[in-house]
């Protein structure tokens, strides 16, 4: 086992559960919350690989700082 495994185990199951979460659009904070944390570049974290991988997408994307920007899961 690689030694950060503990690490890289947690952040897929994190990244799961914010794909089944994002089914509906949800914002950034509902993201925070759900996954519990309470600094949004640690949520981003888990975002920005899953929209490079095309696995999450944003619902206003020519502005990906706007306040009304939400994220879902891409079927």
């Amino acid at each position: 086992r690689p030694k950060d495994y503990s690490c890289t185990k947690r952040w897929y199951f994190c990244r799961r559960k914010v794909l089944v979460f994002c089914k509906e659009p949800k914002s950034i904070l509902e993201i925070l919350k759900m996954l519990g944390y309470s600094d949004k570049r640690t949520v981003r974290k888990h975002l920005n690989p899953l929209i490079e991988q095309g696995r999450i997408s944003m619902t206003v994307p020519e502005k990906p700082n706007s306040k009304n920007q939400k994220y879902i899961t891409v079927k």
